[in-house]
């Protein structure tokens, strides 16, 4: 599910050729077919203005290519006193008349924006359904999920506040649909769409990859929910044990468990 060199926190079994990710890209297109029409959601994450609570937040100017030219185009915002980075793409043909959806594509733990821009697919997808494609940097390769992990979660990096502004800053770019905002992760980015979920009201559906539940979630907003994990993981347990990976993965809420909690 990774670019060479991209060491992740998933299982061995999760090191597959292209055609199983194509096939996790696909499901994650038909959840947001399938989501496309839930009642619009308001985003309790930011105030009245539109900026994201707990958050100093500015736009740095963008490198690369101009939006909409069907080309990646890196993008900074400033997140309490520090410049977070993430790469855009929208399509060249992507229809400004109406406001589009956005998927946002979080990296595993050792990874970056730019392996998962060329590991996952996404950009293809995007171009045949139309609609705009997020890949976030997290701090040193990881995300701050809760219990998990690196340095992201040692020195609790505001990832949450991160991705409100990210999401204010695509918005700034080019219209999106606040019904149709979509996350997918792999390992701990799949924990951080976990967080994400449990936390904000940002986004209609997430689609988790060999992720767990890091942290109590006692009221999530509903939300529709894509989870796909190998029975076999030693790295993130289905069971909700340790994991035995170099990421180290704590104790963490069974799988089973967590659909469950969704579910209701």
């Amino acid at each position: 599910m990774f670019g060479r060199g991209d060491v992740q926190m998933g299982s061995p079994s999760h090191r597959v050729v292209a055609p199983r990710r194509r096939l996790a890209v696909g499901l994650l297109v038909l959840t947001i077919g399938m989501t496309s029409c839930t009642a619009a959601r308001h985003d309790t994450s930011t105030d009245s203005s539109g900026a994201p609570i707990d958050a100093t937040t500015s736009t740095v100017p963008g490198t690369g290519a101009t939006p909409g030219t069907g080309e990646h185009v890196e993008r900074s915002v400033r997140v309490d006193g520090s410049t977070r980075t993430y790469r855009l793409f929208v399509p060249a043909d992507l229809d400004r008349s109406t406001p589009a959806p956005v998927v946002v594509v979080m990296h595993g733990g050792f990874g970056s924006a730019r392996q998962a821009e060329l590991a996952y697919g996404f950009d293809d997808v995007a171009e045949a359904n139309g609609f705009v494609v997020a890949y976030p940097d997290g701090v040193r390769r990881a995300w701050n999920a809760g219990d998990c992990c690196g340095e992201a979660a040692r020195v609790d990096v505001d990832d949450v506040g991160f991705i409100r502004a990210m999401i204010d800053d695509i918005a700034s770019i080019v219209p999106i649909d606040p019904r149709r905002r979509y996350t997918a992760g792999m390992s701990n980015g799949a924990m951080m769409a976990e967080r994400l979920a449990c936390d904000t009201d940002l986004f209609a559906a997430y689609a988790s990859v060999a992720g767990a539940l890091m942290e109590p979630c006692p009221s999530p907003h509903p939300i529709s929910v894509l989870h796909i994990h190998g029975l076999a993981d030693t790295h993130v347990p289905f069971d909700g044990s340790p994991g035995n990976g170099v990421g180290h993965v704590a104790r963490h809420t069974p799988v089973e468990e967590t659909i469950a909690m969704w579910r209701r």
